[in-house]
């Protein structure tokens, strides 16, 4: 399987990319540190029209959102590729809540929007590509290191988003949300 990765070169999208490349698949990878910007979303969707998975992975403002909907247009109607969107228990949070810095809150409501935009898809009627969400918890990365959270590692994401992707095609797991019980 021939699998595209956004934000590849660190945090949860390097677990994906090792993961991925320990079960024999081929990575195709785009991450800021070696050049390729989601906000150039055509360049990338672009470069990652050959692969048979997508995942949306890296975050910049706003940007998660338009590659989603760029990735979407391209393959909506082909049903031999899938579109991972990593999305976030952020998604869940008021914006107002305590737990959540100032930084925060764009991060909550860019996870909001893509979860609108894949519900969409989701009942789009020429839909044919399979989409998967999954939805992590607090996971170690640099973005968290200051939380004083039971976390999850980004391995253990991988290992989630490598057993949705290679469910049987015709196996469609909507939304997956993974995160830590507190204690």
């Amino acid at each position: 399987m021939l699998i595209a990765v956004t934000g590849h070169a660190n945090g949860i999208g390097e677990a994906i990319t090792n993961a991925a490349s320990e079960k024999g698949h081929t990575v195709i990878g785009f991450d800021i540190e070696t050049g390729d910007d989601i906000r150039d979303a055509d360049s990338i969707v672009e470069q990652a029209k050959i692969a048979d998975v997508f995942i949306n992975n890296a975050y910049a403002p706003g940007a998660q959102v338009t590659l989603l909907q760029k990735i979407i247009a391209e393959w909506a109607e082909d049903e031999t590729k899938t579109i991972v969107t990593m999305g976030s228990k952020a998604k869940y949070f008021p914006t107002g809540q305590s737990q959540i810095t100032p930084n925060m809150v764009q991060y909550t409501l860019d996870k909001r929007m893509m979860d609108e935009v894949v519900k969409g898809f989701q009942f789009y009627e020429n839909k044919k590509c399979r989409m998967i969400t999954i939805n992590p918890g607090f996971v170690v990365t640099d973005l968290t290191k200051n939380l004083d959270k039971v976390m999850l590692t980004t391995e253990a994401i991988a290992d989630a988003v490598l057993w949705a992707i290679e469910m049987p095609q015709d196996v469609e797991i909507g939304e997956l949300s993974i995160w830590t019980r507190e204690r």
